[in-house]
């Protein structure tokens, strides 16, 4: 049974990176279950996408070491499928999205049929009383009073002109010029020779191994300095390797003989050379240099 801490999210241990994982898988699950129920396969094929992106992204579980096309240094043979992963997203969010509906139109008043209208309309009783006679009006139209009007002539307004205002010209002085710090000469590494490279991975790890030959005279100092500089170049050179071992020969014949000048063990995702956190088996004598890259020193 995977161990869920291998999960991408929760392989550090920190909160923050847990409420992230959290949420995001609560949204691609959305996806996915709401796809189910409402039986919109784009739906379930977004969700399913994105979770695919997330797991190559943040490779889990070791999962690019699998796919001969991100095993090897040049990254161009993964554009593919980025890109396919990328465009199934676009359209499949754009097929899941809901049409817009048209608003249901407003029921028509219903008018009250003649039928109606009469056996609502009361039926006025027959009156005996003479109807009383209008007297005739007389009305004398009275002529509209004609109001003179009266022009009012308009009032010029004298031009004004305002002088433009000279404004004097400004020197800005020469600003010196700030003195680049210069940075700190890197440290020299002594030179080796770096023999061979090969995968040591397990299901749930991608480990490698690299040999490099050293002069036999080289001091505590000097191996120091050349181990931590061979496994800081294997774990840049093999971007799926979360672990690595280094051994340090004094000669190329001896590649697979056991180590006899040193070695080193680093670890890129502070989990050790198994996944536990330590580095069990390969750090347990006093002539080994172990060096941790972004992790701690053991």
């Amino acid at each position: 049974m995977a161990d869920w801490r291998q999960v991408p999210g929760f392989r550090s241990g920190k909160w923050g990176k847990k409420v992230v994982a959290v949420v995001g898988y609560a949204l691609i699950a959305m996806f996915i279950l709401g796809g189910l129920a409402g039986r919109n396969v784009a739906s379930v094929i977004f969700g399913l996408d994105v979770l695919a992106i997330v797991l190559l992204a943040t490779n889990g579980w070791g999962l690019r070491s699998r796919i001969p096309a991100f095993r090897g240094r040049n990254q161009l043979k993964a554009a593919p499928i980025w890109a396919g992963l990328v465009l199934v997203g676009l359209i499949s969010f754009v097929a899941s999205a809901p049409s817009p509906s048209t608003p249901p139109s407003a029921p028509a008043s219903a008018s009250p049929t003649p039928l109606a209208v009469a056996q609502l309309t009361a039926t006025p009783a027959p009156s005996t009383a003479a109807p009383p006679t209008a007297a005739p009006a007389t009305t004398t139209p009275i002529p509209p009073t004609p109001v003179p009007a009266t022009a009012i002539p308009p009032t010029p307004v004298p031009p004004t002109t305002v002088p433009p205002t000279p404004i004097p010209p400004t020197s800005v002085p020469p600003t010196a010029m700030a003195a680049q710090p210069t940075e700190a000469p890197k440290a020299v590494v002594p030179p080796y020779q770096m023999v061979g490279t090969g995968q040591t991975s397990t299901p749930n790890r991608s480990r490698y191994e690299t040999n490099i030959v050293v002069p036999a005279d080289y001091d505590d100092e000097r191996m120091i300095a050349v181990l931590a500089d061979a496994a800081a170049r294997t774990l840049e050179e093999r971007r799926d390797a979360l672990a690595v071992v280094v051994f340090a020969l004094t000669a190329p014949e001896n590649v697979g003989r056991g180590y006899d000048k040193g070695r080193a063990v680093a670890s890129r995702d502070s989990r050790g050379w198994t996944g536990d956190g330590t580095f069990r088996g390969r750090a347990n004598r006093r002539e080994e240099y172990v060096y941790m890259s972004e992790t701690q020193a053991v």
